[in-house]
């Protein structure tokens, strides 16, 4: 916005000598008088200065001056609330610039909101499909049934268990029926067996701590992997755990990548907060640089009014 306010000095210094003869009160009723009613104003000078105040001269000259003072004040609403601007800023990144009128500004933050949001959106969505990957694996290759059936056979060499003996196959394997009917046995067991290895409770649920687990802690978990077959103790030797089944070792790289994903997104909205509260601080600060963009400058020139020229000073100044 560029309003120019001019304050014509030279009106006031050059004229005194034409109005000498003047009444103050009857001045200031020729300038409240415009349109038919000042067509009434009898002149109002005289010594030949008369014809300085005919009608149409008079009201040609205080319509030209009411649009100066008008535009004075017109200047307070063109100022910019810098509270408001931040608060534009704050919820959408470059409006608050945008309101402002710093449209480069406006367009460099909300271009950078677009891209961390489709950034985050990207990078949760690949998290989610690995996810979706590593689970359909586990799902289709760790056997829970092959788990509680070490911990049975655990209890049972321990002397341990205290119920009806159960019925295993050639493979050592519990019937599914049998777990289902001992399954409060078992887990008690699980957990006060104080056997090697065991250091959590398997969830009762398919929850996200049950597919952590499942290939974290392969001591305790590692014989639900059906690619071990009879093989059930190939865990419980630590260098296994550096010599992975292929897997374990498959649902352990999908696993990385997906957390992997999903740290980058959740590092991304991070930054989508930091460009959200960095927006409203330049924002806040736009509007305010912008009202202090005022400059006054003091010119001189000459202007008709009321059929005469008249040199006129004034001063200019630019939001």
């Amino acid at each position: 916005m560029n309003i120019r306010i001019s304050l014509f000095f030279g009106f006031i210094i050059l004229g005194l000598p034409l109005f000498a003869g003047e009444q103050p009160a009857a001045f200031r009723a020729a300038l409240l008088t415009t349109g038919k009613d000042a067509a009434a104003v009898k002149p109002l000078m005289v010594n030949n200065r008369a014809d300085w105040y005919e009608p149409a001269a008079k009201t040609e000259l205080l319509n030209e001056m009411r649009l100066h003072f008008q535009t004075q004040e017109s200047t307070e609403e063109g100022t910019k609330s810098p509270a408001l601007s931040a608060l534009f800023s704050a919820v959408v990144p470059g409006a608050g610039q945008a309101y402002a009128k710093s449209y480069w500004k406006a367009a460099a933050f909300a271009m950078a909101e677009v891209l961390l949001v489709a950034g985050y959106i990207s990078y949760q969505s690949r998290g989610d499909a690995k996810d979706r990957e590593m689970r359909a694996l586990a799902d289709s290759r760790w056997d829970e049934k092959r788990y509680w059936s070490k911990v049975y056979k655990l209890a049972t060499d321990n002397n341990d268990w205290d119920g009806p003996p159960l019925q295993t196959d050639a493979n050592g394997l519990l019937s599914q029926s049998d777990v289902d009917a001992n399954i409060d046995r078992l887990r008690y067991w699980e957990s006060n067996g104080n056997y090697y290895g065991f250091t959590h409770v398997l969830p009762t649920t398919k929850t996200q701590q049950y597919y952590e687990m499942i290939y974290k802690y392969l001591i305790q978990f590692g014989v639900g992997w059906q690619e071990l077959g009879n093989d059930w103790n190939y865990y419980d030797n630590p260098s296994s755990l550096n010599n992975l089944t292929d897997d374990v070792a498959r649902y352990k790289t999908i696993r990385n990548q997906s957390n992997d994903f999903y740290h980058t997104a959740v590092t991304l909205s991070w930054v989508v907060l930091v460009n959200h509260l960095g927006s409203a601080i330049d924002a806040a600060l736009t509007a305010k640089n912008y009202n202090q963009k005022l400059h006054v400058r003091l010119y001189g020139q000459s202007r008709y009014y009321a059929g005469r020229v008249m040199p006129m000073y004034g001063l200019q100044f630019n939001w």
